[in-house]
């Protein structure tokens, strides 16, 4: 996960500039949401795995956009 999470970072932030934030992070949050259910419905290690990696994929967008779009405040 933390591979796909690393990956996914640089990309989403490049949609980010390109979509509004107002867009992007609620999306990116939904299918946070709807991967995270899935991991109840594995049924292998292998399926764990590949939902675990497309969770990478999604976290990582997400959570470097939040910090940088979410508090414009804290930003120095």
């Amino acid at each position: 996960m933390k591979l796909t999470s690393k990956i996914s970072e640089i990309p989403s932030n490049l949609v980010l500039k390109k979509i509004s934030p107002k867009i992007w992070l609620p999306a990116l949050t939904i299918m946070w949401g709807i991967v995270t259910m899935c991991l109840g419905f594995v049924k292998n290690y292998a399926g764990f795995m590949v939902v675990r990696a497309v969770l990478g994929i999604t976290e990582g967008g997400l959570l470097p956009g939040i910090v940088s779009f979410g508090q414009p405040n804290l930003i120095l």
